[in-house]
């Protein structure tokens, strides 16, 4: 996943001087039909029932950074799809449950198609966060 135009700022700033980035206490997974870019936009699924997923900032659910990588550390899983979701293509990172700031973002390396009685999970390692 890639970080957003938000967070790249927010962490310059903290680093170099201007502002103190304080990392949010829970993170939010949205999912998406059409993929956002650095700047946000995409279409984020809108289906009855669906809300992002929100996951505690911890170490239990975040492995600790190697070589430049951080992935979800346990398999975490959206409820189940009560109406069609549509073909998942994106995934994002979320400081909010609903609005806020993208922090990361990234394509799904196989698109889904989700159907209601789904489950969305993206299994323990595969979300993977790079810095570069």
């Amino acid at each position: 996943m890639a970080k957003s135009d938000y967070l790249e700022n927010a962490i310059l700033d903290h680093v170099l001087g201007s502002n103190t980035f304080v990392k949010p206490g829970t993170v939010y997974i949205a999912v998406y039909t059409t993929a956002p870019n650095d700047a946000g936009g995409g279409v984020e699924v809108s289906a009855l029932g669906y809300t992002r997923l929100a996951v505690p900032n911890t170490n239990a659910y975040w492995s600790p950074a190697v070589g430049g990588v951080k992935t979800n550390a346990q398999t975490l899983a959206f409820g189940q799809a009560v109406a069609p979701w549509g073909t998942l293509v994106a995934a994002a990172i979320f400081d909010a449950a609903s609005g806020g700031n993208m922090l990361y973002h990234g394509a799904l390396s196989v698109p889904r198609v989700v159907t209601a009685g789904d489950t969305v999970r993206f299994m323990a390692g595969e979300i993977d966060l790079t810095e570069s």
